[in-house]
């Protein structure tokens, strides 16, 4: 079986058959690679800076991909040698098109620009003299020069050198990543040169993702992130100037991309710091846990992380200012101060709170802390939240200490885009990487999203279907208006492939509404609805084809995978623009309300040891008794276990009220012929009662000793009561 460093391999050749160097297959069947091996194949000068005649072939292979023979013909040039070179990474650099599709599982997939920092290791496959079957090599880089080029040179353990027949080959890291091609190689030095992916994308955009579609943009997408350049330095300013930040502004405004895309990179260039991000979910102290331990021990092992994690969490929640203890001994060690993201910071609200309430006031009384230490803090903290839950920080009594903290400058509102930041937003990926909009598309995509609440993740989605259908060819690389009908334009786009994906499963639709359901909290209304992670082991107790189908939506890019493991919605307007979730979600809205608050109820059962004065009762069992007949399958079996021993609970009660009734009726102190008549009622009570207040009756005069007087006064009248147990004629 091929290594990925070997799966996407090309061999190129001269007329006579000869190797004469590497490339790879890229996305869209292209072939990559350098200019100047294109040239050694056409027997032309290496560095002649002319592109070849549009009718010119070169012979192609894919060792490791299959056994034909393809021909390809070049597409984009970018010569050997440009006069005033200067800091123009994208040279010596083709691109050709070949005469027959290629094994679609060979092609390096789309990504990010590679952040490449020195040290890193990659592995290339290439076609030095005497192994035309291919020989491999191991690197490391050295330095990136002011063009982007990396300096590498051969791992000296590895025992091979760049030699000439390994231009064009993929460099490709540990991480599986494409890290750039092999241009200039010095074997005698044992140094290379490798032409970064990103002026890659530029000879062939389908080597990156510039839009995120419904996900938020991650740090290593910075080259792609525009139009919240302003922001993005504010949040820094207040970062520098203040111990606690919070970013607020409303669902689909960007709050996540902002910071990391924004803030982040601004945060590495700028000074060194400790990267703590969390996102709060139910259990934020276990994730801040998590988030230090990570941070302080990079590349700890799974076992040892878990237990670490299970102190730090104790040590938080029993004191929280152990947080500020951490953050000094991180400085201690190198100088370095902590930096902590709190992403979703609404969730400690919507989930936490009600689910953990020790976690969430922890978490708040931490960040108080943090907030109180405002000259030469060890820890800073930025928190993003949605506008639409700011309410419920102003009105919990736990968060005093961190409003104080952000009243006034420490807030920062982010507003929607404004009309130029729109179009950086549109054009400016697209210039990067030297593709252009038809004309009209760009007014026409701007007039879309006027006055749309979901705007920037409706045209990040948008922008990201009309990329897949990016056209190619004489006229140049440009995005076009029969795309942008096709996916439905801006309104449609989202609803249209979410239908689409799932209509494609062939999975029973049931199955897909119940997944979707357990990944919502639903309010009262539908505008504060939110996503709620859910991990692996929550879904299997469910139903266990939920997973799978949950890993193939994540495929599909519909959902998130999270790091439990564990699932979540890629983004919360999906409910809103996804007609048939939306419709999903108000159909079964009170079963969901409902559901929310039996899991309060179980949790609270369950942290008190089980204590049957937690069970439900009441109403509130009648109503879990009739909804459980109606939606068994709904439900997990935790759930079920909760409400049937609700069930047995109340029952018993309800026996032994009975019972001690009858009790209170009956003294039998009279002979058989002289029964008072209220005790006569409740010996008939008691003959037809159930079978369970009989048989409490009974083992209750057995247990108890005035009850054992009066049953011994007239037993055989009692056991009258009895016709089932006990005959007339026994």
């Amino acid at each position: 079986m091929a290594e990925p460093y070997q799966r996407p391999v090309a061999r190129i050749r001269d007329a006579d058959g000869s190797v004469v160097g590497a490339g790879f297959v890229a996305p869209r069947g292209a072939i990559v690679t350098c200019a100047h091996v294109v040239n050694d194949a056409l027997r032309r000068d290496k560095d002649e800076p002319s592109k070849p005649e549009a009718s010119t072939s070169v012979a192609i292979d894919l060792p490791w991909a299959d056994d034909r023979k393809y021909s390809g013909r070049i597409i984009d040039w970018r010569p050997p040698v440009q006069p005033n070179f200067g800091g123009n990474p994208c040279v010596d650099i083709a691109v050709l098109s070949v005469d027959a599709p290629v094994p679609k599982a060979s092609a390096v997939t789309p990504q990010p620009p590679a952040t490449v920092p020195e040290n890193t290791i990659f592995h290339v496959m290439g076609f030095p003299n005497g192994a035309p079957a291919g020989a491999p090599f191991k690197g490391e880089v050295r330095a990136t020069d002011a063009r982007g080029w990396h300096h590498v040179e051969a791992d000296r353990a590895f025992g091979r050198t760049l030699e000439p027949g390994f231009s064009g080959a993929p460099a490709i890291g540990m991480d599986g990543r494409l890290l750039g091609i092999v241009d200039i190689v010095n074997p005698e030095e044992r140094r290379g040169v490798l032409i970064p992916v990103e002026a890659l994308m530029r000879a062939w955009p389908v080597l990156a993702e510039p839009y995120r579609g419904l996900d938020a943009f991650r740090e290593e997408d910075a080259a792609y992130f525009f139009g919240r350049e302003a922001f993005a330095e504010r949040l820094w300013q207040s970062f520098e100037r203040h111990p606690v930040t919070l970013l607020v502004g409303p669902s689909g405004s960007g709050k996540s991309s902002l910071i990391n895309a924004g803030f982040l990179p601004l945060l590495r260039r700028r000074g060194s710091w400790h990267l703590v991000r969390i996102r709060p979910g139910d259990r934020p102290i276990a994730q801040l846990a998590r988030g230090l331990v990570m941070a302080l021990q990079p590349g700890i092992r799974p076992l040892e992380l878990a237990d670490q994690v299970k102190i730090r969490e104790k040590e938080l929640l029993e004191d929280p200012s152990q947080l500020l203890n951490y953050a000094v001994s991180f400085q201690e060690i190198d100088h370095r101060q902590v930096c902590l993201v709190v992403d979703q910071f609404e969730e400690t609200f919507t989930l936490a709170q009600v689910a953990h309430p020790e976690q969430h006031k922890a978490l708040l009384a931490g960040l108080a802390m943090i907030g109180g230490h405002s000259k030469n803090p060890a820890i800073r903290a930025v928190l993003g939240m949605r506008s639409d839950f700011q309410t419920l920080l102003q009105a919990d009594d736990a968060a005093t200490g961190l409003i104080k903290a952000i009243d006034g400058d420490p807030t920062i509102l982010l507003r929607r885009l404004d009309p130029g930041e729109r179009q950086r937003v549109i054009q400016g990926p697209l210039d990067r990487l030297e593709v252009s909009l038809e004309d009209g598309l760009l007014g026409r995509l701007i007039d879309d999203i006027a006055n749309n609440p979901d705007a920037l993740p409706l045209l990040e989605f948008a922008l990201s279907a009309l990329w897949a259908r990016l056209r190619i060819d004489g006229r140049g690389r440009y995005l076009t208006h029969a795309a942008y009908d096709e996916i439905g334009e801006l309104s449609g786009a989202v609803a249209q492939y979410a239908d689409a994906v799932v209509d494609s499963l062939k999975v029973d639709l049931g199955r897909v509404k119940h997944l979707f359901l357990e990944l919502v909290r639903v309010s009262d209304i539908a505008e504060q609805d939110v996503r709620r992670p859910r991990a692996k082991n929550h879904l299997d107790a469910i139903d266990l084809s939920l997973w799978p189908l949950a890993r193939d939506l994540a495929g599909k890019r519909l959902l998130v995978a999270t790091d439990e493991p564990g699932v979540d919605i890629v983004h919360e307007a999906l409910f809103r623009r996804w007609g048939r979730l939306a419709e999903w979600i108000n159909e079964d809205r009170d079963f969901l309300r409902w559901r929310q608050r039996l899991e309060e109820r179980l949790r609270d059962w369950e942290a008190s040891g089980r204590d049957p004065s937690q069970l439900l009762k009441g109403p509130m069992l009648d109503d879990a008794t009739a909804r459980l007949e109606a939606n068994y399958g709904g439900l997990k079996d935790t759930e079920v276990e909760f409400i049937r021993e609700s069930q047995t609970e109340a029952t018993a009660e309800r026996v032994k009220r009975e019972c001690d009734d009858l009790w209170e009726r009956l003294e039998l102190n009279w002979e058989y012929n002289e029964v008072e008549s209220h005790e006569a009622q409740a010996l008939m009570a008691l003959a037809s009662a159930s079978k369970e207040v009989k048989l409490s009756f009974l083992t209750s005069a057995a247990g108890n000793v005035s009850r054992a007087r009066r049953f011994n006064r007239a037993p055989e009248v009692v056991l009258r009561s009895y016709p089932t147990y006990f005959p007339e004629d026994s």
